[in-house]
């Protein structure tokens, strides 16, 4: 296999490359492609399985629509067929329209989707990681067209089938009653709200479950104070900066440089930041057996300079912080985070303890016990993490961080300022404060719970309209038998109970079927989940009952329409 000979080749050419050259070590290949999405493929599918519940619902809802439609316009197909229309003409001329609606409809998204892309790509939330931005272009375009042109023939059939088989006796004989269409018209109308009502139930449903989650991970304690911090990025060119005692001199001028600045309370550098942690070492500790390089616990590593702890907001439980003095020539010293501490010496005081760690075989004494922070994930738990003294170990890429008295945004300028009065030619780059490091690993997160919300929304406003549709042609059609029922003594409640009745079933019927489509598919997003049952009774039961309220406000209105109806003018309706 090329990745057994590629990793035997590296073990040959670097055999004291430990623990990458160890025999146990194994190499894998990963499609580019695949490393590039694979943190959000997931979110990228389960964004087009709501686009697909979106466009079902509206499709039930145009289908609905367009039966009722067919159903008014009864009279005018019968006399069509009547005078020699084939059944095949009366499908061309119903599938024609439904087409040419399902076209108006696409186009119009497209244009839409067009304003609404790139009104995202100037706010930085529609782009791929190492890809341009997303865009309209012609594939998308075309998918549209095919999208819309199927839809419109698929859901344009359903009502032009029935609306081309008409009863012509009894609609021709139906002189001025109106036709309602018939038992099976009521019923595939009501099954295609029902199913609107489904559909809408599962969406809301795990929209509702990821909000959940998205609150709970922003509670999250990180470990460290992101409130009044400002953090940028500084790479000094090695051939300017060659060694560490020039490296040492750069930050600790610029550092001491920025902390003299008014309301600024400590400045720091670090090579990482929390929540960002890129660098692991294996590390041997005191008391445990030996072993080899390759077998040693991994932990988080981090070089640091005196007030990092203090700038990042992070407790010294014990011990001390760095100082400047802790340079090459003092002893060796590192601080550990508590998981160490607890992780190798759970009944023991750690503080005066040792750590050999990377392939030096020379111990560090543990000087300071830390508290622990979030340094893969909010969602992670706190791993292992030891911090080294700068002048012990120098880097030349550093993040600066400096902690002020109150908004952290003015004084971006000025530590920038302070930055270039060490070396004027020295790039800064990301410049951010900490709750914008913080907001930016949540930011995926929140980007999909704000689309599914908003499917979600879009998907109720659908359901909600097509029941409203229904109700309002319900009473149109019955306006007759209501104006009989007030005329032999039916009270405005029992006529309020009748649509209310109609409406309140098939919202039941919906909702139950939503739930159970709810329980099956919201599984697919559990490990989306944070602390979250992917089958929440108390998200489930919630949207079911706010839905049916919603639901029975928007019937209150076609309702209250019926009990205003006049027994006079309806028996006299033509």
């Amino acid at each position: 296999m090329p990745t057994a000979v590629l990793a035997r080749q590296y073990r040959q050419e670097h055999p004291a490359a430990a623990p990458d050259a160890d025999p146990d070590s194994h190499l894998n290949l990963t499609v580019l492609q695949d490393s590039i999405v694979s943190g959000i493929r997931q979110s990228l599918l389960i964004l087009m399985a709501a686009v697909g519940l979106v466009l079902s619902i509206a499709c039930a809802n145009v289908a609905s629509l367009s039966m009722a439609r067919a159903t008014g316009r009864a009279k005018e197909i019968a006399m069509r067929a009547a005078l020699g229309a084939s059944r095949g003409m009366l499908v061309r001329q119903l599938l024609g329209e439904s087409v040419l609606l399902a076209a108006a409809g696409a186009a119009l998204g497209a244009v839409l989707a067009n304003r609404v892309v790139a009104w995202l790509v100037r706010s930085g939330g529609a782009a791929l990681p190492g890809f341009q931005p997303v865009r309209v272009d012609l594939a998308v375009l075309g998918f549209t067209a095919v999208v819309g042109v199927a839809t419109g023939i698929a859901f344009g059939l359903l009502p032009a089938l029935p609306a081309s088989r008409p009863d012509l006796n009894s609609v021709l004989r139906d002189s001025g009653w109106g036709t309602t269409g018939g038992a099976r018209c009521h019923r595939a109308r009501g099954v295609l709200v029902a199913a609107q009502v489904a559909l809408s139930i599962v969406l809301l449903i795990g929209a509702g479950l990821l909000i959940e989650s998205f609150r709970r991970v922003a509670s999250i304690n990180p470990g460290f104070d992101p409130q009044h911090g400002v953090t940028m990025r500084v790479n000094l060119p090695p051939a300017k900066y060659p060694d560490g005692a020039r490296r040492v001199q750069f930050y600790r001028e610029a550092i001491e440089r920025i902390s003299a600045i008014p309301g600024v309370r400590s400045a720091t550098a670090s090579m990482a930041l929390p929540l960002m942690a890129n660098l692991y070492s294996p590390v041997l500790a005191d008391g445990q057996p030996f072993v080899q390089i390759a077998r040693r616990p991994l932990v988080q590593w981090n070089a640091v300079t005196p007030g990092y702890f203090q700038s990042l907001g992070i407790p010294i439980d014990r011990g001390r912080d760095f100082s400047w003095s802790d340079d090459e020539r003092a002893p060796r010293a590192i601080v550990v985070s508590q998981s160490i501490a607890r992780r190798f010496w759970p009944n023991e005081e750690a503080l005066g303890k040792h750590l050999t760690f990377t392939r030096f075989q020379a111990p560090y004494e543990i000087v300071g016990i830390v508290g622990d922070v979030k340094n893969t994930g909010l969602e992670s738990d706190p791993g292992m993490v030891m911090y080294s003294s700068y002048p012990q170990w120098t880097f030349p890429g550093m993040s600066i961080t400096l902690r002020t008295a109150g908004d952290p945004h003015p004084f971006e300028r000025a530590a920038q300022a302070q930055i270039l009065a060490v070396d004027r030619d020295q790039p800064i780059a990301g410049v951010r404060t900490l709750d914008e490091v913080v907001d930016g690993v949540l930011s995926q997160r929140r980007q999909t719970m704000y689309l599914i919300a908003a499917f979600a929304a879009l998907a109720l406003l659908l359901a909600l309209v097509g029941l409203y549709g229904v109700m309002a042609y319900f009473v149109a059609q019955r306006r007759m038998e209501i104006g009989i029922r007030r005329a032999i003594g039916a009270q405005g409640v029992d006529i309020l109970r009748l649509v209310l009745g109609q409406a309140i079933r098939v919202c039941l019927a919906g909702i139950a079927a939503g739930v159970i489509a709810a329980l099956a598919l919201t599984r697919l997003i559990a490990n989306m989940l944070y602390h979250v049952s992917a089958t929440d009774p108390v998200t489930f039961a919630a949207i079911a009952i706010v839905f049916l309220l919603v639901a029975l406000a928007a019937s209150y209105i076609p309702a209250w329409r019926a009990t205003r109806v006049d027994p006079l003018e309806a028996l006299r309706y033509r």
